[in-house]
Order: C-alpha cells, then structure tokens, then sequence
C-alpha cells in the first residue's frame, strides 16, 4: 500500500516533458536572482567595510566617549534675500561643540555675529543630557533668562553633529542592503541608524573610500522634500581617525553653511560635568513629536537660529483674532502674522507665515469664525520663506494667489511642485484693486531693499497699510531704511495711510511711527 501510494504520489507530480525546460528555466533564473542577491548584499557590506576601515575603523570610533570641537561658521539664506533662491550672507558663527555619538548628549556653546535681517551680537549655550534640554543666554529676540532648550531644536542638532561627522556616522549606523551603487570615480553606499528611519547616503572616494558627500531627504514648508547634503574636504588623521576640516552644506542646491573646524579633540575617557542641567527649575522632558518635527526639518530650524530668529517652538496655535478696523482683522498667535479681510460672501488673507501646520490651524479657525466664506484670495507680500511657508494648505482649500508680477514664475512653479496642480495666479506688476470684493483691497509694490518684489495692501476706506518685514507697529527693533523706504513708496504713491498693522508686531500704529523709525 505505501509502496502505490508513493508512485500515485509520484505520478501526480510527474510533468510531461513539454513543460520540463520552461520549468528548468524558471529555476536557473530564480537561482540566478538569489545569486545577484547576495552578490549585492555582499557588495554593499564590501563596499562599507572599505570606507569604515578608511577613517579608523570601528574599533576605533567606538573606542571614543566625547567629541570636542571649536570651529567657525559662515551662514548663508537662499529664501531671505533679495533677490528669489539666491543665497544671502546672514551670519557668522564661534563655536564649541561637546558632543557624545553613543548617548547622543551634547553640549553648544555658540557666539553669533549677525549681518541679516539685523546686526547683533547673541552669546548662548545649549546643553542636551540625553533627555531634557536648557538654553542659557541669547539666542536671539528673546529673554536672556534661563529656559528649556526647544524639542525641535535639540533634534535639529543631533541631525547636523551625525551630517557634519561622516566617520561617526559610518561607526554607529549600519548599511542598507541593496541600496549601494559603483562609478568609475566614485561609489555610494545607503545607512541608517537603530533609533531613526532616515536613509543617509554617503559618496565616497573611490581611490580613497574616503566620505566626499552626505545626504539625506528632509521637509521644507516651502519645497516639500529636499536634498541637504555636507561635502567634506582638508581630511587630517587624529588618533588614528580621519576627520574632515571643512564641510559646506547645502539645501536643495543652495549653499547654507560653510564651516571650518580649528581643533578637534577625542576624548577615550573620563566622565563630564558639560552635560549636567541646573537642579532648578527642573526641566520637563522631551516631546518626542517635536523632536522628531525638528530632526525632519533641521535645516529650516537651524537657518533661522543662524538669523537670530529662531522658530524651533510648535507656533501652530493658538490662533487669535485682533479688530483693527471694521471687518479686518490681524492674525495672532505666532511670531508671524496674517491680515484677514472679511468680504460679503468670501475672505481674503494676507501672507502665509511659517509651515503647513499653523496654516491648518489658521484655517479651522477661521472656518469656525466664518464658515460660509471661503478664504478666496491668498496674498503674498513677498517670497521669503517665513512668509510663505504655509501656502500650500490655502492653495489646496481653492484660495486663488495673488503675487508680485516678477515672481510669478518661481510661485507657479513651487506649486507645480508641492501640490501637482496648477493654480490660479495673479501676478501685481502695477496697484491694482482687487476685483468683486466688497471692500476695497489696494495693492501696491514697494521698492525696497528687503525682497525684491514687496506688496503692500491698502484698505482706504480705513486709512490702513498691512506690510510685512519694512516696519512691523509695536516692535522697538526698528530697521530706519526700510522704514523710510515704506515712507517713501507710500508719499510717492499719494497714499492717505494713517495707520499701519504689520506681519510682525501686535496691533497698529500711526504713520507718525512708521516716521519716526525712518529718522532713527
């Protein structure tokens, strides 16, 4: 009985020989597939082990507890400038950096010398112990008491120490299978690290297997997903490992940082203080949320603390609504403002200040406030990216774009990018008035030495100008050339402004203000 079994069994499974060599096919390519495979796999553990052993080998970079570095910074801003997407000098930078790859604790010590938007001088310290945070000292417009270091701002950090430390990077990540690929000059090899999901792509030399480039994708309010990568040159070996002394870093193409390291030490031993926080008052700990918001976008927050204008902390909410004449209303709640102007059936809004996020929170509330009236009109004052950050989500809701004539172009085109639409445009080239609104919208450009392409809006039935950045009512830190540049385009162009609100700064002032800031 077994013995027929088997041949039934046998039989069943027996193929004509019609279907033998397609079969026998299928199972060399198979075989040939799972070869490649692990030839691949092979490489790419090849290929990385060579560029490990290239600066000092695991062994090595384990061995050290603490890095210390002191360098100097030259910053640079590709979407606050004059001029769209052309990199403006911002700031220059001393700094000490302490830093620990295994716990990720670290400590920056930070002297800032700024150029843009304002001249300052701004010392601080950040101090990370691997679950809390303190900033001492000033960053910025801020109160120079002692607070909690931001959670998007500690993760910004930790992003930028493993970019600009390939080394350390190749020592505690580990690579992708599959994801690597060879050149004649060059090869490139895909990590990740246990704790974080980013993919980091590392170019390497191919007669050294030195890093020359990293990379990695992060979000920007403005463009979406981008490329930030550090180049690496002038490598020195200290205690046995290769360290890069200059890196320049990039976002998108554009050019955002050039550093160069004076001394770097490799501390093997030895516990320290750096990392300790005052017992008082105790510090709350890390929303990992935010952390992660600012590891995604570390490049946008660390470009605005290199202005001095750092916005590491959540400004989605609240959002408020202040009455500065009938039916207009200033947009609060965040460092950066909005203009709303209520119309018969429809709403039209003034800038998009920051990222997507407060954007969203702008809308439910104005949704809740006046459900039936559509924002239909967005405008923009101009393209810096502070201010127009959180376009996309009006854009998505059927709000139409009313811009600058000569940046019609690069607006189309971030649309086309961001949202795979086309959207609606009006460029402004002369003062136009908005079209089958009930209430009278003026816009006006206004020559200036900020942007490029500034607009104004101009409400006359209420005597009253909305500008951002050339004056901003209620601030003391005024810039005396913006200012008469506004007081100029508004006595040339014959306006009866009486009273300004701004893009920053709460609630209006007389034009006797905006005056007396040209003077200063």
């Amino acid at each position: 009985m077994a013995r027929a079994g088997n041949s039934a069994f046998a039989h069943m499974f027996k193929m004509p020989k019609l279907w033998s060599f397609p079969l026998r096919m299928a199972g060399a390519l198979f075989g040939a597939l799972v070869c490649m495979a692990a030839s691949a796999m092979a490489g790419d553990q090849d290929t990385y082990q060579k560029a490990l052993d290239s600066v000092g080998g695991r062994a090595a970079l384990e061995a050290v507890l603490r890095v210390e570095a002191r360098l100097s910074g030259i910053n640079y801003e590709p979407m606050e400038n004059v001029v769209v997407e052309t990199p403006i000098h911002t700031s220059d930078d001393k700094l000490r950096i302490l830093w620990e790859p295994g716990s990720n604790r670290f400590r920056r010590e930070t002297v800032l010398e700024t150029i843009f938007p304002f001249k300052g001088s701004w010392t601080y310290q950040e101090v990370f112990n691997g679950s809390a945070g303190i900033l001492t000292g000033r960053d910025g417009f801020r109160p120079s008491a002692e607070k909690q270091l931001a959670a998007a701002r500690i993760g910004a950090d930790l992003k930028e120490f493993w970019l600009f430390n390939p080394q350390f990077l190749l020592a505690h990540a580990r690579p992708v299978e599959g994801a690597s690929s060879q050149g004649s000059s060059a090869a490139e090899i895909t990590l990740s690290l246990p704790d974080r999901p980013t993919s980091w792509r590392v170019r390497l030399d191919r007669e050294r297997m030195l890093p020359v480039r990293l990379s990695v994708t992060e979000q920007d309010p403005v463009f979406g997903p981008v490329e930030v990568t550090a180049t690496f040159s002038d490598w020195r070996e200290l205690d046995g490992i290769m360290t890069p002394f200059r890196v320049v870093k990039r976002v998108d193409g554009a050019l955002v940082r050039q550093e160069i390291r004076e001394a770097v030490f490799y501390h093997k031993t030895g516990e320290s203080d750096a990392f300790k926080l005052p017992d008082e008052p105790a510090a709350e700990a890390l929303d990992a949320s935010l952390t992660s918001w600012g590891w995604d976008m570390a490049h946008w927050f660390l470009r605005r603390a290199a202005m001095a204008a750092p916005a590491d902390a959540d400004q989605s909410h609240p959002v408020e609504f202040l009455e500065v004449a009938e039916g207009v209303f200033q947009v609060l709640g965040s460092s950066h403002h909005n203009l709303v102007i209520v119309g018969s059936d429809s709403l039209v809004l003034v800038d998009a200040p920051l990222y997507d996020r407060r954007s969203r929170a702008v809308l439910a509330a104005l949704a809740k406030r006046w459900p039936d009236k559509p924002v239909r009109d967005l405008v923009l004052t101009h393209h810096h990216n502070d201010h127009i950050g959180g376009l996309q989500p009006y854009v998505a809701a059927g709000a139409r774009l009313v811009v600058p004539g000569r940046d019609h172009g690069f607006f189309d085109a971030l649309v086309r990018r961001t949202l795979g639409i086309e959207a609606e445009i009006l460029p402004v080239s002369v003062p136009m008035t908005l079209r089958d609104f009930s209430k009278e919208v003026s816009l006006h450009l206004v020559p200036n030495s900020h942007a490029n392409d500034m607009l104004a809006v101009y409400l006359p039935e209420d005597g009253l100008m909305f500008v951002s950045d050339l004056f901003s009512p209620g601030r003391s830190a005024q810039n005396p050339l913006l200012a008469s540049e506004l007081l100029n385009a508004i006595r040339f162009q014959g306006l009866a402004v009486s009273r300004l609100v701004g893009g920053h700064g709460r609630g209006v002032e007389p034009l006797s203000a905006l005056e007396a800031a040209a003077r200063r």
